[in-house]
């Protein structure tokens, strides 16, 4: 997050966060009793009536996921994105195992594990000695999950186990085919354990952004006095911005 004050007043951009209680325990000392005049923030689940897991609670199930697959002789983790590499550590601890990151293909997440955890990283020839393997997002995930189950069937192997740890695949599960309005109704759901989608990719609730539950305590703690959403106007239209919220204008004017 960014945090600017001056003769302009007190302006908050939180970037890409998600605003734990702990993140805005951390924040608060900070602001130092001063109100915020501005604040940019980010609202890509601010449509969304789930309650996201804690990021331990999400690790765990990642975990309890592959440990309830034995049988798979590999697991591919699609944890190649900046910020799951805590994912990747913990998975290594709790099988004792080193994670194959292809150095050519996925060069951004083994360079960012070498420094950031180089203990859990397997040699570069290791690429069939290893169980644990980290797949790419992008491109096409659905297509290569496909594939690489079509293979083990064709060839009569055990199915390798494929996870994908985000929010976003549950929060486009949830409001399919709802209005605002409707989800607005909607008690709120925890996730609680992994699905698997119809492409066989097993589905962790993981979430780098704040819910609307976690916005919306997170403006009553903090009380700006205009909030600016930082979400593409497609990806949330009117309604980015929660409305249980304290009096305060939805958008700044500079």
């Amino acid at each position: 997050m960014f945090l600017f004050q001056g003769p302009f007043g007190t302006v908050l951009h939180t970037g890409d966060c998600h605003l734990t209680p702990g993140c805005l325990g951390a924040l608060m000392p900070l602001l130092a009793g001063r109100r915020i005049d501005e604040l940019f923030l980010d609202c890509t689940f601010a449509r969304c009536s789930l309650r996201f897991p804690t990021r331990n609670d999400s690790i765990r199930q990642v975990i309890s996921c592959i440990r309830k697959h034995p049988n798979a002789p590999v697991v591919y983790l699609v944890c190649n994105m900046l910020g799951h590499e805590d994912v990747l550590i913990e998975v290594s601890r709790a099988f004792g195992s080193k994670i194959y990151v292809d150095r050519d293909s996925n060069s951004d997440c083994h360079h960012t594990l070498t420094h950031v955890a180089p203990e859990i990283l397997a040699a570069d020839d290791a690429k069939s000695s290893t169980r644990f393997h980290v797949l790419l997002f992008r491109p096409r995930l659905s297509e290569r999950a496909t594939e690489i189950l079509g293979l083990a069937r064709a060839q009569q192997q055990p199915e390798p186990l494929i996870v994908r740890a985000s929010a976003q695949w549950y929060a486009n599960y949830y409001k399919a085919s709802e209005s605002w309005s409707q989800q607005q109704r909607k008690p709120v759901l925890t996730v609680r354990e992994p699905m698997r989608d119809e492409d066989g990719v097993w589905r962790v609730c993981l979430s780098m952004h704040s819910s609307r539950e976690e916005l919306e305590r997170a403006l009553w703690i903090l009380k700006p006095k205009c909030v600016e959403s930082t979400t593409p106007p497609l990806l949330a239209e009117d309604a980015m911005i929660p409305s249980r919220m304290p009096p305060t204008r939805r958008s700044c004017s500079f």
